[in-house]
């Protein structure tokens, strides 16, 4: 379950553990928290998210036979323009965005992207999406890590919202390979449970987990132990650093193991970690979910 989609108490409750267990969680919580709150507020002025989504179908093909061939389902969406633009300039203001720094270079980004082959679609795909969240960055306006906090903020509870349960009805007990079964993202995070040190892969898209081979990176497939590694900060072990050096990507574990409750939100984990992330890039290594978390990058 991704940070927008738990319930405000829940949230609150991982914000607070987060702070015994990351430095300097403090402000960032309790901007979190009040991101949550506007993006729900938002998306319910508008009549829902629901309103203004929709998924798109499998033209008629069952979930199970796609998955039994090791195929991601690739469950994508269509977005109102105005509602996503809408929703992203108030988690910017949400965010400390007291100039609009972020909705200029939106508009901007829109603009570029009008004059382009998208046209001034009403209706934007995942993809559309994503090449605005590209221009966006283009802009060199807004700081890299607080455009990938804005757009995969507002994307996952787009997502998350309009698939629901569905994705629990499907049997994902054989999915091992590196990115999400459902939506085709690949993670940047996920944890180590208590049972047998099991590696489990959350998307942060859709939210959904998976187990996954523990020594083995998920954005190549490499399982030669000398070319993978981790790194924790010292005195700070719950979340791990795991790189791989042929590719030379990285995603973030979080050890559960000694955890009295290893039920946990992991998107609030991530977001309290992010100084890993700054560390992970200053070493060489990509985010191997593609989302860049430094400031500068």
């Amino acid at each position: 379950m991704t940070l927008l989609v738990a319930d405000r108490k829940r949230i609150a409750t991982e914000i607070a553990h987060c702070k015994t267990l990351y430095e300097g969680f403090d402000a960032p919580g309790k901007m979190i928290q009040a991101l949550g709150d506007v993006l729900n507020d938002c998306a319910k002025r508008q009549g829902g998210v629901e309103k203004n989504a929709q998924m798109q179908d499998l033209h008629g093909e069952e979930p199970e036979v796609r998955l039994a061939r090791g195929e991601s389902l690739n469950y994508h969406f269509t977005v109102n323009s105005a509602f996503l633009t809408l929703m992203l300039q108030n988690a910017a203001k949400a965010l400390g965005d007291t100039r609009a720094v972020v909705g200029k270079s939106l508009e901007q980004a829109k603009g570029r992207w009008n004059n382009g082959e998208h046209g001034s679609a009403a209706e934007l795909t995942l993809q559309d999406v994503f090449d605005l969240w590209q221009l966006v960055q283009k802009t060199r306006s807004v700081a890299p890590d607080l455009t990938s906090l804005l757009f995969s903020s507002v994307l996952s509870r787009v997502y998350q919202a309009t698939v629901g349960a569905t994705k629990d009805e499907w049997d994902l007990e054989p999915w091992h390979r590196g990115s999400c079964p459902v939506c085709g993202q690949r993670p940047h995070y996920g944890q180590l449970l208590s049972e047998q040190g099991t590696k489990v892969l959350e998307c942060w898209l859709c939210g959904t987990q998976w187990n996954h081979t523990r020594l083995q990176c998920p954005f190549c497939e490499l399982r030669e132990h000398d070319e993978l590694g981790y790194f924790v900060v010292e005195g700070r072990s719950v979340c791990r650093v795991q790189f791989c050096r042929r590719c030379s990507q990285y995603y973030k574990i979080f050890d559960t193991r000694d955890m009295i409750n290893e039920d946990i939100l992991l998107s609030v984990h991530h977001l309290a970690s992010l100084e890993y992330d700054v560390m992970a890039e200053k070493e060489g290594f990509r985010p191997g979910s593609g989302l860049s978390w430094m400031v500068g990058v």
